[in-house]
């Protein structure tokens, strides 16, 4: 509020710095720098900060940790394609637009205070003026929708609904923003903000109804007819990239549960099956092609994840007359061929150790690893073939953990809840080293409830004494304190 009084005492002379929208010219070969200097607190102490985009033409969240120097200082380069965000994570979390050939400087201090925290930012730089406003737009946004998650709410749902579309509260906050201040570059972020964030939440707001056991409108409700509505994406929306590619997940998870019930009385439980039924569905919204165009390339990338070839195989053609975004299907095609051919002959990496899960119970099998780790202390990764955060954590952290430890530690990585198929493929494509186990659905219910498993990725770590210390997502190869807690258990 202090800030909007401030700035409508000086509107006369802001009217000169707000200009007519046109393009933003950039070359997409330009190496983006984001550097700057970091203070931390003795709450916040660490050394490192990490970087993370969303890359479009992947369909995956690119992750880069960027050591901080003594004197608090870091630098990174960072491969971009287009106007995007970029989150800057410390102990906090600092989104910023970036644009390809900037060079972006911030200073701050990352306190856990959030108001100190706020007040110790500075931009310099390249789009300092942007990412001021994109600051101020976030801490300031108040659109009253937190009394909507009272999950009690009979009708909380179509409430939402009701508020989002009929009073459009991101449209008057943008109103209100834009007329004191702005520039081309976040007019195309704003804009997109309130294109897209009523569907995007709506989508998000069932899930979480769901995900909690309260009543939600079935994929196949009325309720869904907003989604028929969503604008056509354009290249300027990308800009606003938390937000975008909330809704292309969102979306890519939508169409799969209509397609599970729409025109069968049975829904499908083949995935196969009913993930070439959904991307057929997706690929009938001609009016919204580039929107549509990455929702059915993320659904295709998901099914890659899984090693799953014949989706793609299916739709191949109608997916190569409806993209027309001639990088999205290259790195479809792309895909499909390194993965038809890892999965004809997976290259097992010489220190990873296949062992048959033979034991009858969860205790039997952990006395076995006690002692086959003849006095070690023993790392267990569960993970799956499907599950994102784990394959995020064997492209770089898990190795790295692994080389550093390999001496002192037993690494263990147990499959659960997989196709076997996509076992060993896994392994070979993310090169891990370790004594894996597939496990069969029974086996993974006794393992589940031994090693206290809630999701996956679960880290479990045991002593030279067999005892269980940790068991949770928290202690990942990534989190430092893994190191930690490690080292002491070895000089134990």
């Amino acid at each position: 509020m202090n800030r909007i009084i401030m700035l409508l005492v000086g509107f006369v002379l802001l009217l000169s710095s707000c200009v007519e929208d046109q393009s933003i010219e950039y070359d997409v070969d330009a190496e983006t720098i984001i550097a700057g200097k970091i203070t931390v607190t003795d709450s916040t102490a660490g050394n490192a900060v990490s970087l993370r985009f969303y890359d479009y033409t992947t369909a995956s969240m690119q992750v880069e940790d960027i050591k901080v120097k003594t004197d608090g200082s870091f630098k990174a380069i960072v491969d971009i394609k287009q106007p995007q965000e970029v989150m800057i994570t410390a102990y906090n979390v600092m989104p910023i637009i970036a644009v390809p050939g900037d060079s972006i400087h911030i200073n701050f201090v990352d306190h856990i205070n959030p108001v100190e925290y706020s007040n110790s930012i500075e931009f310099k730089g390249d789009r300092s003026k942007e990412n001021r406003l994109l600051k101020a737009y976030r801490e300031e946004m108040s659109l009253g929708i937190d009394e909507f998650y009272d999950l009690e709410l009979e009708n909380g749902s179509q409430d939402l609904k009701q508020y989002l579309l009929d009073q459009r509260p991101v449209a008057m906050y943008n109103k209100q923003f834009n007329e004191l201040e702005t520039t081309p570059l976040f007019e195309k972020y704003t804009s997109a903000e309130e294109k897209y964030f009523a569907a995007a939440t709506l989508i998000d707001y069932v899930n979480y109804r769901n995900y909690r056991g309260y009543p939600a409108p079935d994929p196949d409700d009325s309720f869904f007819d907003f989604v028929a509505d969503i604008p056509e994406l354009e290249n300027d929306d990308l800009v606003n990239t938390n937000l975008v590619s909330r809704l292309i997940y969102n979306l890519s998870y939508h169409y799969p549960m209509r397609a599970a019930v729409q025109g069968s009385e049975e829904p499908i439980f083949d995935k196969t099956q009913n993930d070439i039924k959904a991307v057929k569905l997706i690929l009938s919204n001609e009016d919204r092609r580039l929107l549509h165009s990455y929702v059915a390339h993320k659904l295709i990338m998901r099914s890659f994840d899984d090693q799953d070839l014949k989706v793609f195989e299916d739709t191949r053609e109608q997916l190569q007359d409806f993209i027309e975004e001639k990088q999205l299907y290259e790195e479809l095609a792309d895909r499909y061929d390194e993965l038809k051919k890892l999965l004809e002959d997976p290259a097992l990496p010489e220190e990873a150790i296949i062992e048959e899960f033979n034991a009858e119970s969860s205790s039997a099998f952990l006395d076995d690893l006690i002692r086959a780790a003849n006095g070690k202390v023993i790392y267990i990764d569960n993970w799956a073939t499907w599950c994102q955060p784990c394959i995020q954590e064997f492209k770089d952290a898990s190795k790295k953990l692994h080389a550093d430890y390999q001496d002192q530690v037993y690494f263990v990585y147990l499959c659960h809840n997989s196709r076997k198929e996509t076992y060993l493929p896994s392994i070979a494509q993310y090169e891990i080293k370790g004594v894996h186990y597939f496990l069969e659905d029974e086996q993974s219910v006794w393992m589940q409830q031994a090693l206290n498993i809630e999701g996956f990725p679960t880290y479990t770590i045991i002593n030279k004494d067999g005892e269980i210390v940790k068991s949770d997502y928290i202690h990942r190869p990534s989190y430092g304190p893994t190191r930690t807690i490690l080292e002491q258990l070895i000089n134990e």
